[in-house]
């Protein structure tokens, strides 16, 4: 059933007057920082759609396990969000052409291969031994992890060493959100870890295009701004 009309609204009043409108996401995730304009729109309802969710939550004062759903929706959110747009920045921008980037794209695996006679069946100790040959071999970027592109954001002066830190902080949080794995590593998600989540957002954007800057794949005179609410 749904909330009666004037509680309905007074909700929505509460939600829309603490945190930033469609606009404000826009110009964060504008053409300059995300050029693909499809996953710019998705990562704008990704995000008033989060935040929407958190503010509802906050406004319930939301304890024990609902606190904790509030809390992994966040983590959830966020890490996606920013593997989103550095995966989007490391292939689909010209730093695809550097060597740190293309190195991701290769990696040498073994492949079987057959000796001519008298080689053949070769055994040792009662164990068949085969023999291999190391070839290069492209990787499909969907699949490559998050910890690698990471590692060469920040090593291509995309982020510096705290970020990178915070990053995969988070990420590793989100690996660990299965039940299994939660109960295994005895993750404790406090609210604390979500909010600092949506505080990475300023220095994620500023160093990225900074590291842009450097990489000559962003005009030097490009400034950011954060309209309307400032992220604190």
């Amino acid at each position: 059933m749904a909330f009666p009309l004037e509680l309905k609204k007074a909700v929505e009043e509460y939600i829309n007057k603490h945190h930033p409108n469609q606009e404000w996401w826009e110009q964060y995730f504008d053409t300059v920082f995300v050029s693909d304009h499809e996953l710019s729109i998705r990562l704008v309802q990704e995000m008033m759609s989060i935040r929407t969710v958190y503010q509802l939550l906050e406004g319930l004062r939301a304890k024990n396990e609902l606190l904790r759903a509030q809390t992994k929706i966040q983590i959830i959110t966020y890490a996606s969000v920013y593997e989103a747009v550095l995966h989007h920045i490391i292939f689909k921008t010209n730093l695809s052409t550097k060597q740190e980037v293309v190195s991701l794209l290769t990696k040498d695996k073994y492949v079987k291969r057959s000796l001519p006679a008298p080689h053949k069946n070769l055994t040792h100790c009662g164990e068949v031994i085969y023999t291999m040959a190391k070839v290069p071999d492209v990787r499909d970027e969907r699949y490559i992890k998050f910890e690698e592109i990471l590692l060469v954001s920040k090593d291509i002066k995309l982020m510096d060493q705290q970020l990178y830190d915070d990053l995969l902080e988070l990420y590793n949080l989100r690996n660990a959100i299965h039940l299994h794995a939660e109960i295994a590593k005895g993750v404790d998600y406090q609210l604390e870890i979500s909010k600092k989540a949506h505080k990475l957002l300023k220095p994620f954007k500023n160093q990225i295009i900074e590291g842009l800057k450097l990489n000559k794949i962003v005009d030097r005179k490009y400034n950011v701004r954060f309209s309307r609410k400032e992220i604190v």
